[in-house]
C-alpha cells in the first residue's frame, strides 16, 4: 500500500468515525428528550394525584 493510499484510507476512516460521532450524539439527545418527557408526565401525574386526593379529603 503506498502512502498516499494509506492517508486516503486513514481519512476514511476518520470520517467513519466522525459521522459515527455525530449519530451517536443524535441518539442521546433522542433518549434525552424521552426522559425528560416521561418526567415531566410522571410529575404531572403526581401533582394531579394529590389534587385528587386533597379533593377527596376535603369532602
Amino acid at each position: 500500500m503506498t502512502p498516499d493510499e494509506r492517508t486516503k484510507v486513514e481519512a476514511a476512516a476518520e470520517k467513519s468515525l466522525a459521522v459515527r460521532r455525530v449519530a451517536d450524539a443524535a441518539a442521546q439527545a433522542r433518549v434525552r428528550r424521552r426522559l425528560v418527557v416521561a418526567g415531566v408526565a410522571l410529575l404531572v401525574a403526581v401533582a394531579v394525584g394529590a389534587v385528587v386526593i386533597g379533593g377527596m379529603a376535603l369532602v
